[in-house]
Protein backbone atom coordinates (compact mmCIF):
# COMPACT_ATOMS: atom_id res chain seq x y z
CA UNK A 1 0.00 0.00 0.00
CA UNK A 2 1.29 3.43 -0.78
CA UNK A 3 2.05 6.10 1.21
CA UNK A 4 -0.40 8.75 0.05
CA UNK A 5 -3.10 5.95 0.14
CA UNK A 6 -1.93 5.38 4.16
CA UNK A 7 -2.03 8.95 4.62
CA UNK A 8 -5.42 9.72 3.08
CA UNK A 9 -6.89 7.02 5.09
CA UNK A 10 -5.50 8.00 8.19
CA UNK A 11 -6.26 11.54 7.57
CA UNK A 12 -10.11 10.10 6.66
CA UNK A 13 -9.88 8.21 9.98
CA UNK A 14 -9.00 10.92 11.42
CA UNK A 15 -11.74 13.02 10.17
CA UNK A 16 -14.53 10.40 11.10
CA UNK A 17 -13.42 10.31 15.14
CA UNK A 18 -13.48 14.17 14.85
CA UNK A 19 -16.68 14.01 13.35
CA UNK A 20 -17.89 11.54 15.93
CA UNK A 21 -16.67 13.57 19.05
CA UNK A 22 -18.14 16.98 17.60
CA UNK A 23 -21.57 14.81 16.96
CA UNK A 24 -21.69 12.96 20.36
CA UNK A 25 -20.49 16.38 22.21
CA UNK A 26 -23.60 18.27 20.60
CA UNK A 27 -25.84 15.24 21.29
CA UNK A 28 -24.87 15.90 24.85
CA UNK A 29 -25.76 19.96 24.73
CA UNK A 30 -28.93 18.68 23.37
CA UNK A 31 -30.10 15.96 25.90
CA UNK A 32 -28.47 18.88 28.68
CA UNK A 33 -30.68 21.75 27.04
CA UNK A 34 -33.62 19.24 26.90
CA UNK A 35 -33.08 17.70 30.45
CA UNK A 36 -33.24 21.76 31.38
CA UNK A 37 -36.36 22.54 29.88
CA UNK A 38 -38.19 19.75 30.98
CA UNK A 39 -37.16 20.89 34.47
CA UNK A 40 -38.17 24.11 34.06
CA UNK A 41 -41.54 23.38 32.68
CA UNK A 42 -42.13 20.77 35.08
CA UNK A 43 -41.28 22.94 37.78
CA UNK A 44 -43.24 25.68 36.67
CA UNK A 45 -46.72 23.44 36.04
CA UNK A 46 -46.15 21.95 39.31
CA UNK A 47 -45.94 25.42 41.13
CA UNK A 48 -49.07 26.42 39.50
CA UNK A 49 -50.82 23.32 40.23
CA UNK A 50 -49.42 23.51 43.63
CA UNK A 51 -51.26 27.21 43.99
CA UNK A 52 -54.36 26.15 42.33
CA UNK A 53 -55.04 23.52 44.94
CA UNK A 54 -53.74 25.22 48.13
CA UNK A 55 -55.82 28.49 47.70
CA UNK A 56 -59.09 28.80 49.34
CA UNK A 57 -61.74 28.73 46.52
CA UNK A 58 -63.70 32.16 47.50
CA UNK A 59 -60.43 34.06 46.53
CA UNK A 60 -60.34 32.09 42.78
CA UNK A 61 -63.34 33.37 40.21
CA UNK A 62 -63.74 31.62 37.55
CA UNK A 63 -61.68 33.12 34.93
CA UNK A 64 -58.59 33.43 37.28
CA UNK A 65 -58.96 29.64 37.69
CA UNK A 66 -59.10 28.82 34.49
CA UNK A 67 -56.10 31.23 33.70
CA UNK A 68 -53.90 29.01 35.81
CA UNK A 69 -55.21 25.83 34.51
CA UNK A 70 -54.47 27.17 30.40
CA UNK A 71 -50.80 28.48 31.35
CA UNK A 72 -50.80 24.79 33.45
CA UNK A 73 -51.47 23.03 30.46
CA UNK A 74 -49.49 24.99 27.82
CA UNK A 75 -46.78 24.01 29.85
CA UNK A 76 -47.28 20.55 29.85
CA UNK A 77 -48.48 19.91 26.68
CA UNK A 78 -44.70 21.12 25.46
CA UNK A 79 -43.53 18.64 28.24
CA UNK A 80 -45.71 15.83 26.08
CA UNK A 81 -44.05 16.86 22.37
CA UNK A 82 -40.61 16.94 24.07
CA UNK A 83 -41.42 13.52 26.29
CA UNK A 84 -43.97 11.79 24.20
CA UNK A 85 -43.27 8.31 25.87
CA UNK A 86 -43.36 9.59 29.44
CA UNK A 87 -47.00 8.08 30.62
CA UNK A 88 -47.13 10.89 33.58
CA UNK A 89 -47.01 13.92 31.67
CA UNK A 90 -49.31 12.66 29.50
CA UNK A 91 -51.87 11.48 32.60
CA UNK A 92 -51.49 15.28 34.02
CA UNK A 93 -51.74 16.81 30.85
CA UNK A 94 -55.01 14.86 30.47
CA UNK A 95 -55.97 15.76 33.45
CA UNK A 96 -55.66 19.48 33.46
CA UNK A 97 -58.09 19.26 29.92
CA UNK A 98 -60.62 17.51 31.78
CA UNK A 99 -60.17 20.27 34.51
CA UNK A 100 -60.53 23.31 32.37
CA UNK A 101 -64.00 21.55 30.53
CA UNK A 102 -65.38 20.97 34.11
CA UNK A 103 -64.65 24.59 35.20
CA UNK A 104 -65.82 26.01 31.85
CA UNK A 105 -69.06 24.11 31.99
CA UNK A 106 -69.29 24.98 36.18
CA UNK A 107 -72.15 27.41 37.12
CA UNK A 108 -71.20 27.45 40.61
CA UNK A 109 -70.48 30.51 42.84
CA UNK A 110 -67.52 30.44 44.72
CA UNK A 111 -68.27 30.27 48.60
CA UNK A 112 -68.11 33.81 50.46
CA UNK A 113 -64.36 34.27 51.99
CA UNK A 114 -64.25 33.56 55.55
CA UNK A 115 -60.98 33.61 58.06
CA UNK A 116 -61.53 31.01 61.32
CA UNK A 117 -58.31 31.93 62.79
CA UNK A 118 -55.33 34.81 62.69
CA UNK A 119 -52.75 32.10 61.41
CA UNK A 120 -54.82 31.26 58.43
CA UNK A 121 -55.62 34.87 57.48
CA UNK A 122 -51.68 35.23 57.67
CA UNK A 123 -51.40 32.05 55.48
CA UNK A 124 -54.01 33.10 53.36
CA UNK A 125 -52.46 36.56 52.89
CA UNK A 126 -49.38 34.68 51.73
CA UNK A 127 -51.07 32.28 49.02
CA UNK A 128 -52.71 35.33 47.82
CA UNK A 129 -49.50 37.25 47.69
CA UNK A 130 -48.14 34.52 45.15
CA UNK A 131 -51.64 34.43 43.21
CA UNK A 132 -50.68 38.24 42.46
CA UNK A 133 -47.20 38.11 41.54
CA UNK A 134 -48.17 35.05 39.18
CA UNK A 135 -51.11 37.46 37.74
CA UNK A 136 -48.25 40.52 37.14
CA UNK A 137 -46.04 38.03 35.23
CA UNK A 138 -48.13 36.77 32.92
CA UNK A 139 -49.46 40.88 32.93
CA UNK A 140 -46.01 41.27 32.09
CA UNK A 141 -45.17 39.06 29.71
CA UNK A 142 -48.18 40.06 27.73
CA UNK A 143 -50.12 36.45 28.25
CA UNK A 144 -53.32 38.44 30.03
CA UNK A 145 -54.22 41.57 28.94
CA UNK A 146 -52.96 44.86 31.77
CA UNK A 147 -56.77 45.73 31.75
CA UNK A 148 -57.74 42.31 32.58
CA UNK A 149 -54.76 41.43 35.20
CA UNK A 150 -56.25 44.72 36.74
CA UNK A 151 -59.26 43.72 37.43
CA UNK A 152 -58.08 40.11 38.22
CA UNK A 153 -56.21 41.97 41.01
CA UNK A 154 -59.13 44.41 42.33
CA UNK A 155 -61.59 41.58 43.03
CA UNK A 156 -58.48 39.50 44.81
CA UNK A 157 -58.25 42.60 47.16
CA UNK A 158 -61.89 42.96 47.49
CA UNK A 159 -62.03 38.97 48.94
CA UNK A 160 -59.77 39.48 51.09
CA UNK A 161 -60.89 43.15 52.97
CA UNK A 162 -64.00 41.03 52.69
CA UNK A 163 -62.69 38.18 54.47
CA UNK A 164 -60.52 40.21 57.43
CA UNK A 165 -63.99 41.93 58.02
CA UNK A 166 -65.80 39.25 58.42
CA UNK A 167 -63.18 37.59 60.84
CA UNK A 168 -63.14 41.06 62.98
CA UNK A 169 -66.75 40.62 63.19
CA UNK A 170 -66.69 37.49 64.24
CA UNK A 171 -64.06 38.00 66.82
CA UNK A 172 -66.07 40.85 67.82
CA UNK A 173 -69.47 39.10 68.36
CA UNK A 174 -67.58 36.35 69.97
CA UNK A 175 -66.17 39.13 72.51
CA UNK A 176 -69.35 40.71 72.78
CA UNK A 177 -71.01 37.02 73.70
CA UNK A 178 -68.27 36.76 76.40
CA UNK A 179 -68.99 40.19 78.26
CA UNK A 180 -65.53 41.09 76.59
CA UNK A 181 -66.68 44.84 76.36
CA UNK A 182 -63.76 46.53 75.44
CA UNK A 183 -62.70 44.08 73.00
CA UNK A 184 -66.04 44.02 70.80
CA UNK A 185 -65.91 48.10 70.75
CA UNK A 186 -62.01 47.51 69.57
CA UNK A 187 -63.31 45.24 67.05
CA UNK A 188 -66.27 46.78 66.00
CA UNK A 189 -64.17 50.05 65.52
CA UNK A 190 -61.59 48.80 63.20
CA UNK A 191 -64.76 46.94 61.21
CA UNK A 192 -65.76 50.40 60.76
CA UNK A 193 -62.60 51.94 59.65
CA UNK A 194 -61.91 49.22 57.21
CA UNK A 195 -65.30 49.44 55.51
CA UNK A 196 -65.57 53.08 55.54
CA UNK A 197 -61.79 53.20 54.15
CA UNK A 198 -63.49 50.70 50.95
CA UNK A 199 -67.13 51.94 50.27
CA UNK A 200 -66.62 52.90 46.87
CA UNK A 201 -69.92 53.21 45.29
CA UNK A 202 -71.84 52.51 49.09
CA UNK A 203 -70.95 49.20 48.53
CA UNK A 204 -71.05 48.51 52.25
CA UNK A 205 -73.34 51.30 53.32
CA UNK A 206 -76.16 48.89 55.13
CA UNK A 207 -73.01 46.82 56.77
CA UNK A 208 -71.50 50.67 58.10
CA UNK A 209 -75.25 51.27 59.34
CA UNK A 210 -75.21 47.85 61.35
CA UNK A 211 -71.94 48.16 62.59
CA UNK A 212 -72.87 51.84 64.10
CA UNK A 213 -75.82 50.66 65.42
CA UNK A 214 -74.13 48.10 67.09
CA UNK A 215 -71.41 50.20 68.37
CA UNK A 216 -73.27 52.78 69.88
CA UNK A 217 -75.64 49.97 71.71
CA UNK A 218 -72.72 49.11 73.22
CA UNK A 219 -70.93 52.87 74.21
CA UNK A 220 -74.37 54.54 74.58
CA UNK A 221 -75.16 52.28 77.37
CA UNK A 222 -73.27 51.69 81.01
CA UNK A 223 -70.12 49.20 80.41
CA UNK A 224 -69.61 46.49 82.05
CA UNK A 225 -65.72 45.61 84.02
CA UNK A 226 -64.33 42.93 81.55
CA UNK A 227 -60.85 41.54 81.10
CA UNK A 228 -59.49 42.90 77.46
CA UNK A 229 -57.26 39.94 75.98
CA UNK A 230 -54.74 41.78 75.33
CA UNK A 231 -52.41 39.44 73.36
CA UNK A 232 -55.71 38.66 71.02
CA UNK A 233 -55.91 42.36 70.19
CA UNK A 234 -52.33 43.11 69.73
CA UNK A 235 -52.60 40.31 67.53
CA UNK A 236 -55.01 41.83 65.22
CA UNK A 237 -53.23 44.84 65.16
CA UNK A 238 -50.51 43.34 63.57
CA UNK A 239 -52.58 41.26 61.31
CA UNK A 240 -54.20 44.87 60.41
CA UNK A 241 -50.41 46.59 59.44
CA UNK A 242 -49.60 43.65 57.57
CA UNK A 243 -52.20 44.15 55.49
CA UNK A 244 -51.88 47.69 54.59
CA UNK A 245 -48.75 46.86 53.57
CA UNK A 246 -49.80 44.11 51.49
CA UNK A 247 -52.29 46.43 49.85
CA UNK A 248 -49.80 49.19 48.92
CA UNK A 249 -47.20 46.77 47.72
CA UNK A 250 -49.46 45.42 45.46
CA UNK A 251 -52.39 47.63 44.95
Amino acid sequence: MSTEIIIALSALGIGVVLGLIWYGQNKEKERAKKAILTANLSERAHRLQRLLDTLPPAYVEKDVKLLLLTQIQARLEKLVNIAPNNVKFKKTYDGVSAQISETQSSTAKPPSPQLKTQEEAKETQKLLQDLTKVIESLAANKSVPLPTAKKYLLNIHKKYIEANINYSIQVADQSRSDNKIKLAIHQYQKVLIELSKNNQHSAYADRIAQVKETLNSLTGGGESEDETNDALSAGMDELAQDNESWKKKYF
